[in-house]
């Protein structure tokens, strides 16, 4: 965009009057051309949540009400902790029981995999030599009948200590085996059951500091695990959902810029964010658009920001009064014969006068925003 220098047109016909506008000087300056898509919307929560007991009781107090401020970790309902300290026990004492039954089917599977002692089958080993000796004995000196006999203790012996050695019956082991993983199972579920009831919390806290939208329950309420208790929003984010045509959708991008300008109140135009762009259409009687959401700075950031480019400027006038050199945009209009020097360094003084510290903001200090309120917003493409 540029601005031109245009003859004003005028009915005084006194050379005075014609000596005025022909002494108006403007200087052409070269500036953006922005484009931008107006949508209509209304404000909402960006962070609304839902706040949900870990388990099941019976509610001992509700500490808010609908409307109170609340702070991040404050607690604001809690359960009756007797039925929760029962159901712990309860627990413990499954897991005890589930240690005892995994320990005993460890030990029935070792005996099934190992039925015989070390001893027992150093006993076999032992009479297994004794025999052999025997045989060994009989061969040299011994009849023939006694021969015999001591041949077939030595297979007797042999064949008893092959079978302590091979183990124990395969199916017998398989059952075990079984039986040890479903043991196991238990205890880790046991074990799982005890850790949520220990990591299970009585109390409903808030995770950030916000204000109560809802309260669900009351005192003495019996309620499920899940139930929820309170539902908390931050006050200080917004967003406004809107509908983008197919013609327009394809010049937004995600992270655009964007401004809000709320209707109900006089305020300057709110820096906004594009956060979302739908990849579906809403179709509605042939007409294609696309949700839009943009999510507004919040208004503290704002300040800040109006407050350090107040601050910036103050700086800037007062190095501008102690040199004695104008303001770039004071030194602009005497150049430009907007006014005379004496003028410009007048305006200078009387703004020292005046403290430069009493300069405001923009946004009012006791401004918020609060959730529906109707708004235009203008996404820059």
């Amino acid at each position: 965009s540029c601005a031109v220098a245009i003859p004003l047109a005028t009915n005084n016909s006194s050379s005075e009057a014609e000596s005025i506008v022909e002494g108006q000087i403007f200087t052409v300056q070269r500036g953006d051309i922005t484009n931008d898509i107006s949508s209509a919307g209304n404000l909402s929560f960006c962070i609304e949540e839902d706040l949900a007991f870990d388990i099941a009781g019976t509610v001992e107090e509700v500490l808010v009400e609908v409307g109170d401020s609340v702070a991040e970790g404050q607690v604001m309902a809690r359960l009756d902790s007797s039925e929760w300290e029962e159901e712990l026990r309860e627990k413990e004492n499954n897991l005890l029981q589930a240690e005892i039954n995994y320990k005993n089917a460890e030990i029935a599977l070792d005996e099934a995999v190992n039925p015989y002692t070390d001893e027992e089958i150093e006993e076999a080993e032992d009479e297994l030599d004794q025999a052999e000796a025997q045989l060994r004995y009989d061969l040299k000196h011994g009849p023939e009948s006694s021969i015999l006999q001591s041949q077939e203790k030595v297979y007797q012996a042999q064949k008893t200590l092959d079978e302590m050695e091979e183990g124990g019956d395969e199916d017998d082991i398989a059952i075990k085996e079984m039986q040890m993983s479903l043991a196991e199972a238990q205890l880790e579920n046991a074990m799982d059951e005890v850790e949520d009831a220990l990591g299970a919390s009585l109390e409903v806290i808030a995770p950030f500091s916000g204000f109560i939208t809802q309260v669900n329950v009351s005192g003495g309420d019996e309620i499920l695990k899940g139930t929820v208790a309170v539902a908390i929003a931050d006050p200080t984010r917004f967003e406004a959902e809107l509908l983008v045509s197919e013609t327009d959708i394809f010049d937004i991008t995600l992270g655009g810029d964007a401004s809000v300008q709320v209707d109900a109140v006089t305020l300057p135009d709110l820096p906004a964010k594009v956060t979302y762009i739908s990849p579906t259409a809403t179709i509605s009687s042939g007409v294609v658009n696309y949700e839009v959401t943009v999510e507004v700075e919040a208004l503290e950031t704002i300040r800040q920001q109006q407050q350090e480019a107040i601050q910036a400027r103050q700086e800037e006038m007062r190095q501008a009064l102690s040199s004695g050199e104008l303001p770039e945009q004071l030194q602009e209009a005497v150049e430009q014969g907007q006014m005379t020097r004496e003028q410009a360094e007048e305006i200078m003084q009387q703004m020292e006068e005046a403290g430069l510290g009493q300069i405001s903001t923009l946004i009012p200090e006791d401004l918020e925003l609060k959730e529906g309120l109707s708004i235009t917003v203008s996404i820059l493409i």
